[in-house]
C-alpha cells in the first residue's frame, strides 16, 4: 500500500510539474513579442508557481527557459521565412538589401557585447522579482511618454533605415538585458525616437530578434550543456 501511495504521489508531482511547464511556455509565447518583458514575466511566474523547485533547481529552470525561448525564435523565423529568403536572395545583387542586413547586424552588436561580457553579473544582481517589478513600472512610464510625443517619422521602409538609426535601436536594446525591460518595447521605442514610423520600427524589431534571441539561446545552451 505504501508503494502504491508513493507511486500515486510521484505521478501527481509529475503531472503538476507538467502543468507548470505548460503555463511557463504559454507565458513565454504571450509575452515575447508584446511590449512587455518575457524574461521578467517568467521570473514572476517561476516565483508564483515555484517552478524551479519542481523541475530540479535554478539551473534546470534556466535550461528549460532556453528551450522555450527557442520556440519564440522559430516562430519568428517561420513567420518571416518567405521575406527573409527573398531578402537574402536580393542581397546578392541589391545594395538596399545588403544595407538592411548590415544594419540589423550593427543593431545586434551592443546588446550582444554587453550580454557576453556581463551575463553572470547581470543574472546575479538583477534577476529578482523586485528588479522585475521596478523595471516593469519604469518601462511602462517610458512607453507612455513615447506614446504622448508627436513623432516625425522620415523612415517608412526597412531598407531606408540609416546606420545612425540602427545604432540607436541597438543601444536601446541593451536596456532589455534588465529583466522586466522588454526587448521588443526597447527596440520599438528606440526605432520611434530614431525617426522610424511604427510599422517599420516593429518589423525591424522582429528582424533584430532573430540574431539576438538566437545568439542568447546558443550561448545559454552551451553554458548549461552539463544540465541538459
Amino acid at each position: 500500500m505504501l508503494a502504491i501511495a508513493r507511486g500515486s504521489m510521484g505521478a501527481m508531482d509529475a503531472l503538476t510539474t507538467l502543468l507548470k511547464a505548460i503555463i511557463m511556455g504559454i507565458v513565454e509565447g504571450l509575452t515575447e513579442f508584446l511590449p512587455v518583458s518575457s524574461t521578467g514575466h517568467l521570473i514572476v511566474t517561476d516565483a508564483v508557481l515555484r517552478f524551479s523547485n519542481s523541475i530540479g533547481g535554478e539551473r534546470a529552470a534556466e535550461t528549460f527557459e532556453i528551450f522555450i525561448q527557442l520556440g519564440a525564435i522559430l516562430a519568428v523565423a517561420v513567420f518571416f521565412a518567405r521575406d527573409l529568403l527573398a531578402l537574402l536572395r536580393r542581397a546578392v545583387s541589391e545594395a538596399g538589401a545588403r544595407r538592411l542586413l548590415l544594419h540589423v547586424l550593427v543593431a545586434f552588436v551592443p546588446a550582444a557585447a554587453v550580454g557576453l561580457l556581463f551575463s553572470d553579473e547581470i543574472k546575479e544582481a538583477l534577476f529578482s522579482t523586485r528588479t522585475v517589478a521596478l523595471a516593469l513600472v519604469i518601462g511602462g512610464i517610458v512607453m507612455l511618454w513615447v506614446e504622448s510625443r508627436t513623432h516625425r517619422a522620415d523612415t517608412t521602409a526597412l531598407e531606408s533605415v540609416r546606420l545612425p538609426q540602427a545604432v540607436i535601436i541597438g543601444l536601446a536594446q541593451v536596456a532589455s538585458l534588465i529583466p522586466g525591460m522588454s526587448r521588443s518595447a526597447s527596440t520599438l521605442v528606440g526605432g520611434l525616437l530614431a525617426g522610424l514610423d511604427r510599422p517599420t520600427a516593429l518589423k525591424f524589431s522582429f528582424y533584430l530578434s532573430i540574431p539576438t534571441l538566437g545568439a542568447a539561446t546558443v550561448y545559454d545552451f552551451l553554458k548549461n550543456l552539463d544540465s541538459i
